[in-house]
């Protein structure tokens, strides 16, 4: 595996440069790319520490990415720092070694919120924030993992205080005033025939983040003519913490190469 530490794929006037991890395969050429999205209540978190690293070892690249948390800037400009990843990583990806056509998402929690809005809006250009210098690039992707997923912002504020403290930073104000916002940030809005196949991991008594979000969110899947998954973890572990969890990671890194590859696992 090759590891390149702190690449930068966005610098605005005024902010942090945003940087990125890549980890590519000894022999990547044309390899797919998985872009890991980090959890952290949109308020904290980093590129470290991806699950999705593991990756790499069945031939695919992997870049771990980072995002504007809430207190440097408030929705919609995280999805829009994520829109620029994406369309870097694809405008360099002969420099690297990957294919651009083949890219997919995983995400966790907060992370799980914005690759799950970034894959229903790809067509859609009143969120594309339209950063950076490729905007020429194509934004669909053709998979996401969703572990934990903050779908529905009002239904998280309402869920526990730290949710509530959450979205209110997250949007900028009480949460009284959040519901047309909480819509437009919701990816249940926009879920078309279109949207990527999505895996989704949620634990049935997640302390944080409420499962019924992702039931809602699979059922309109479902409705929609995508292909969903939805697994069921017993139990009340959140986010990134289902890393731990037997089974979980091999269903994830299972689940990409399958959608990257046409290929099932073991075939």
């Amino acid at each position: 595996m090759r590891s390149l530490l702190n690449l930068e794929y966005l610098t605005m006037v005024g902010y942090r440069p945003l940087l990125f991890d890549l980890f590519l395969p000894e022999a990547a050429e044309r390899a797919p790319l998985v872009i890991w999205i980090h959890g952290g209540g949109w308020q904290g978190g980093n590129k470290a520490n991806s699950p999705a690293v593991g990756l790499v070892e069945r031939g695919i690249a992997v870049a771990a990415i980072q995002y504007r948390l809430s207190e440097e800037v408030k929705f919609p400009k995280p999805l829009h720092d994520v829109q620029a990843a994406v369309r870097w990583l694809r405008a360099h990806a002969d420099a690297y070694g990957f294919d651009p056509e083949r890219v997919a998402l995983w995400s966790s929690s907060a992370g799980g919120h914005l690759a799950t809005l970034f894959a229903t809006t790809a067509n859609r250009p009143e969120l594309d924030g339209r950063q950076g210098d490729h905007l020429d690039q194509p934004l669909a992707v053709r998979a996401v993992v969703n572990w934990s997923g903050c779908i529905d912002g009002l239904a998280f504020a309402r869920y526990s205080e730290r949710g509530k403290e959450m979205v209110e930073r997250f949007f900028g104000r009480p949460t009284e005033q959040c519901a047309e916002l909480s819509r437009q940030a919701n990816p249940i809005t926009y879920v078309s025939a279109s949207t990527p196949p999505m895996l989704i991991v949620h634990s049935n008594r997640d302390p944080l983040v409420p499962y019924a979000s992702s039931q809602a969110l699979a059922e309109v899947l479902q409705g929609a003519g995508v292909e969903v998954t939805l697994h069921t973890q017993d139990g009340d572990v959140h986010g990134s913490s289902l890393r731990e969890v037997p089974g979980i990671i091999e269903l994830s890194e299972e689940f990409l190469v399958r959608q990257l590859t046409g290929v099932p696992v073991g075939a």
